[in-house]
């Protein structure tokens, strides 16, 4: 808002293009999707042109020491232009155990990507946001030498995703240092024509230690590992995204020994303009819950940076203290129970899974015996087009003539210049920019906002004498605005009503918006703006400024702030005022999605329901305002 995009001025991104479009308010293009998604949309929808997936033609691979301070790794065949990469991370010779994460640079986040123990080889699988094509490597204890297997990437091009129900494409034994061919396309739901595969690969019980490696069809890279198990016996899976060449196919290898493998498909990757695309998410904990020998659901969607319109989630899996051998099943509501991960009894061990999300927002899970602790951590999700990335955006005249965001599933235009009693230069072309949401939340497609002002009599540039200002003679709950001794304007409720009653008016009527009764309004309120000590005349505006915007056809207003600045500006508000009980859109600052939506529990202003936030976040070379529907 206001005070977080006075600098936003020079946003380097995408372009968008307003002119020609009918600037007015937009009803939601896809006002019937069902929140968390897998019900069918009742139209074809084209994936929006972000989160494509590109394969490298053969697993691209970086090797060095990873300590317990980040390093930064440039990620080996990765353009600079992308957005996210998909990897293999295999941690050799570790020096203590620990758990090993990779994460954007920069980051301060550590979701346990695998736990590893001392001197033993393992891998875990990931997607993370890329800068630059870099990543940070970090160990929570000890030091190892990781290695990053980099499957590819995502830009504006490329593929689109399509889940499968889990279908088994080989059960056997693989001779060791030997390919074993698997055909994937025309199998188990996959095209002919995918252009890669999402495999969960398993190990039962070898007769040695060793590592598998899954690979393109006549790719040969010893160091492309998809998974190793340390010792005789060692049951282990971990998930793999590999090219499919022309072939169709993949070549599965085992290292030192005859193994028993199991290759499972998950989902596919191709060129159907009407598949899913992919958000990194920045892993924080999206649940922590309990698994049991029973089937559980456990919500991942409005919660831990994946928001409600997700279709699927990529999530970091990771069980501690199961009081039984066996394995955890994190799946799709309603799916077959299949093992994501095989665990020893307490053992902690971690698996990345992409799974579907039910239209509750949830996903299930289970243990094969026992019970324990489950923790899932967000590390990306998908959208199908229905809703952008599932966030909204806002701006206002500091964004006149820069580029703005064109992934917003609703978007929030500021009607003011740089004071409450100017109009936006940009208001138009702004209006415009809305109006290319994609919809698909709970929120309009297209909402305003207005600046809050209270400069009192001896400041302001007008200020009432009588109950007749700048054309308005509305009925005043306050009683008369008169002047003082000597005909001089004074600070009273009546006078401070009719203030705000002008500047809703004027808002609603004389800034350019058609049909303000279609929007949805916010009034702005913060410190920065002026305001009065007695909280009660600021009210008086406020409660102004409603009637106002009421006067002009606006039906729906609430108020964006945060508790404390409200507080200073507001006070209590009582439960007569026109002012109590309305919608409120809480502000954060800098953070992230996750941190926005734990946002939405708060508590409201003036005894309002949040139902929107906002969070400061990256955007080209500068910051942006992005926005969460809480429902």
């Amino acid at each position: 808002m206001h005070r977080f995009t006075r600098a936003l001025a020079t946003i380097a991104a995408a372009a968008v293009v307003s002119t020609g479009l009918v600037v007015g308010p937009v009803a939601s293009a896809s006002a019937a999707t069902t929140v968390g998604g897998t019900a069918a949309a009742t139209t074809t929808r084209t994936a929006p042109a972000f989160g494509r997936y590109t394969p490298l033609a053969a697993p691209a691979v970086w090797t060095g020491t990873a300590r317990t301070t980040p390093t930064t790794v440039t990620l080996p065949g990765i353009p600079a232009s992308a957005t996210a990469a998909t990897l293999v991370v295999q941690v050799a010779a570790p020096t203590a155990a620990g758990v090993v994460s990779v994460v954007p640079v920069g980051s301060s986040n550590r979701p346990p990507l695998q736990d590893y123990v001392r001197g033993r080889a393992v891998a875990g699988s990931t997607t993370v946001a890329v800068s630059r094509g870099r990543v940070q490597v970090v160990l929570s204890a000890g030091t190892a030498s990781v290695s990053l297997v980099v499957a590819g990437s995502y830009s504006s091009s490329g593929s689109t995703y399509t889940a499968v129900t889990p279908g088994s494409l080989f059960s056997g034994a693989v001779a060791a240092n030997k390919a074993t061919t698997v055909r994937v396309a025309g199998r188990a739901g996959v095209p002919g024509g995918a252009t890669a595969a999402v495999l969960d690969v398993r190990v039962g019980s070898p007769a040695a230690a060793g590592s598998v490696s899954v690979t393109p069809q006549g790719v040969v890279n010893r160091a492309a590992v998809t998974q190793a198990f340390s010792s005789k016996g060692l049951s282990i899976a971990n998930t793999a995204t590999v090219r499919l060449p022309a072939s169709g196919a993949v070549d599965v290898r085992t290292s030192g020994v005859a193994s028993g493998v199991t290759v499972t498909v998950l989902g596919f990757w191709s060129t159907s303009k009407s598949g899913l695309v992919f958000v990194p998410a920045d892993g924080a904990r999206a649940a922590s819950t309990t698994v049991k020998s029973t089937v559980q659901r456990v919500r991942v969607a409005g919660v831990g940076g994946i928001p409600l319109t997700a279709r699927a989630a990529v999530l970091t899996a990771r069980t501690t203290g199961l009081s039984a051998s066996g394995w955890f099943h994190v799946g799709a509501v309603g799916a077959a129970v299949t093992q994501t991960q095989v665990v020893a009894k307490a053992q902690a061990l971690a698996a990345s899974v992409t799974v579907p999300i039910a239209p509750t927002g949830t996903v299930q899970t289970r243990a094969k015996a026992g019970s324990g602790v489950l923790d899932l951590d967000a590390v990306g999700y998908f959208v199908d087009g229905s809703s952008g990335v599932g966030t909204g955006a806002d701006v206002s005249w500091p964004q006149c003539g820069s580029a703005l965001p064109t992934d917003h599933a609703f978007g929030i235009v500021g009607v003011n210049g740089a004071l409450a009693n100017t109009t936006n230069p940009c208001l138009s072309s702004e209006l415009s920019w809305s109006a290319l949401a994609a919809g698909g939340t709970a929120q309009p497609t297209a909402q305003l906002y207005v600046l809050f002002a209270n400069p009192a009599a001896a400041a302001a540039s007008a200020w009432p004498t009588s109950n007749v200002f700048k054309g308005y003679a509305p009925k005043n709950p306050y009683g008369s605005c008169t002047t003082r001794a000597g005909g001089k304007p004074q600070n009273s409720p009546a006078c401070s009503f009719l203030y705000g009653y002008a500047l809703g008016g004027d808002d609603a009527t004389k800034r350019g918006v058609a049909a303000p009764g279609s929007h949805r309004w916010w009034i702005d309120v913060e410190t920065q703006f002026s305001h009065q000590s007695d909280t009660s005349l600021n009210r008086s505006v406020l409660e102004g400024m409603i009637a106002g915007l009421k006067s002009g056809g606006a039906t729906t207003i609430g108020f964006y702030s945060t508790a404390s600045q409200w507080t200073t500006v507001a006070g209590a508000v009582p439960k007569t005022s026109a002012a109590y009980g309305r919608s409120s859109w809480i502000a954060i600052g800098p953070g992230t999605l996750a941190a926005a939506q734990k946002a939405c529990s708060g508590t409201g202003l003036a005894g309002g329901k949040t139902v929107m936030t906002q969070y400061v976040t990256a955007f080209g070379s500068t910051t942006i305002d992005r926005d969460v529907s809480c429902t």
